[in-house]
């Protein structure tokens, strides 16, 4: 954004205005000021025609920019990008034109839930912006002139604060072009639940998941049921109770959807996996407690891929299993340690798109990737608060564009990264408030 504050007062009309607090009937003054001097010029259209601005008159004010710049915003007692800007005098009224060099190299963001607008945008080098009704904002450098340091962009309300990172120049040259971030479910949107055993309350809920229809279904550990949520909250059913029997549970955990509706629940003190229709109607269930193939050991994560093959995060026994929809046994990998591949107490799991399955290794601290079979493609992260590092993660989800959200559970936040594990951003802090969390567990990405 261009800093200087060189000016040239453009007088449309001058007349002598008698009274402090307004122009009443009187003639009034307007004075256009452009900023930088020589970047552009305003046009004024009066609104009836009239040679004399009085108390009641519309104006009509068009700017456009000189060679090398565009207009960028009106400043009198509040921002205002509109172009041509109308509006009534009633008073003597000052208003900028500010101009900006039209160059490339911006640095764009955009806020996925718009009509919010008056959202805080700054910068790590001490500039800020504020996003318009759309949820638009952009900084400006010149080519050849990139931030000395990684740039570090928050977006911040009264309440809630959200970061992305980009990372300094390689080259001269940089940028060359507009830099687009664009924030998803940067903001807060909304809660419900409190605590207790009622519809719609919560005693230590782990497991969360949504159908195809938007619908939520959260694994509701202490109260051993599954409740199931509208998009907007509401509370629409719930099944199961305490016990071993086809339907109840003893602390479920994980949960997760097929893409014909049903609904798959890590069963985690019983030891198996629980399968029911959308409306909660027992299926079927299958594992027991141990470590052969098919048994568990606290499995807490469940996962479903595009061909209904389900992954089970087994808990205690450091592995990851396999199974079909009707709960065959298919494969597994993994065994307890912290080498490639090997596992310490895995949650999670999720699938992305191509159908790899990324699993919090939650206390090896990190995450790590693999292929449909098992086998080992990445990892990233370590024990720590910084960005990329992982306090016990638990929570796992992949985005249709591939990214991938961590519930960072003891360090009571969220973070987003690329399927390769690069850092993108992070929201949330421990609290009670909007956009806090207090070790959240389960975490999933909706169609939107």
């Amino acid at each position: 954004m261009n800093t200087s504050k060189k000016t040239m007062l453009l007088i449309f009309v001058f007349a002598l205005c008698l009274t402090l607090a307004g122009c009443g009937n009187k003639q009034c003054n307007l004075t256009v000021i452009i900023d930088p001097v020589d970047a552009g010029a305003v046009d004024q259209v009066i609104l009836p025609l009239a040679k004399l601005f009085t108390s009641g008159d519309t104006v009509r004010l068009t700017a456009a920019g000189n060679t090398g710049y565009v207009f960028d915003h009106w400043d009198n007692d509040s921002k205002d990008t509109s172009n041509p800007r109308t509006f009534a005098i009633g008073k003597d009224m000052t208003i900028t034109a500010h101009f900006v060099p039209a160059i490339t190299g911006r640095i764009v963001g955009e806020q996925s839930h718009k009509g919010l607008g008056g959202i805080t945008v700054s910068f790590s080098d001490g500039d800020t912006a504020i996003s318009d009704a759309k949820g638009y904002w952009f900084k400006k450098y010149p080519p050849g002139s990139p931030p000395a340091e990684p740039l570090t962009v928050t977006l911040a309300t009264d309440a809630f604060a959200w970061e992305s990172h980009f990372p300094a120049a390689a080259t001269a040259s940089w940028p060359a072009e507009d830099l687009l971030f664009h924030f998803e479910g940067c903001l807060f949107c909304a809660k419900w639940g409190s605590y207790g055993s009622g519809d719609g309350q919560f005693l230590v809920p782990r497991g969360i998941a949504e159908d195809a229809a938007g619908n939520i279904y959260v694994g509701d550990a202490g109260n051993h049921l599954i409740q199931k949520i509208g998009a907007d909250g509401s509370f629409l059913a719930k099944w199961g109770s305490y016990g071993s029997g086809d339907g109840q549970f003893n602390n479920p955990w994980g949960v997760a959807v097929d893409a014909a509706g049903n609904i798959y629940v890590a069963d985690s003190l019983n030891h198996r996996i629980q399968k029911f229709s959308a409306d909660g109607s027992f299926l079927a269930k299958w594992g027991s407690y141990g470590s052969d193939d098919g048994q568990f050991n606290n499995p807490w994560g469940v996962a479903v891929d595009a061909a209904g093959n389900i992954y089970v995060a087994d808990w205690n026994n450091h592995r990851i299993q396999k199974f079909s929809a009707d709960g065959s046994f298919l494969t597994k990998w993994g065994s307890y340690g912290n080498g490639d591949g090997q596992l310490n107490n895995p949650c999670g799991p999720a699938v992305d798109a191509a159908g790899n399955i990324y699993v919090a290794d939650s206390d090896n601290y990190r995450i790590q990737k693999f292929s449909a079979d098992g086998s080992f493609l990445a990892k990233w992260g370590f024990a720590g608060d910084g960005d990329g590092q992982f306090n016990t993660p638990w929570g796992i989800a992949a985005d249709a564009a591939g990214n991938i959200y961590v519930a960072d559970t003891w360090n009571s936040r969220i973070q987003k990264f690329m399927a390769d594990g690069s850092f993108l951003a992070k929201w949330g802090s421990k609290g009670n408030g909007d956009g806090q969390f207090n070790n959240p567990c389960g975490i999933a990405v909706d169609a939107a």
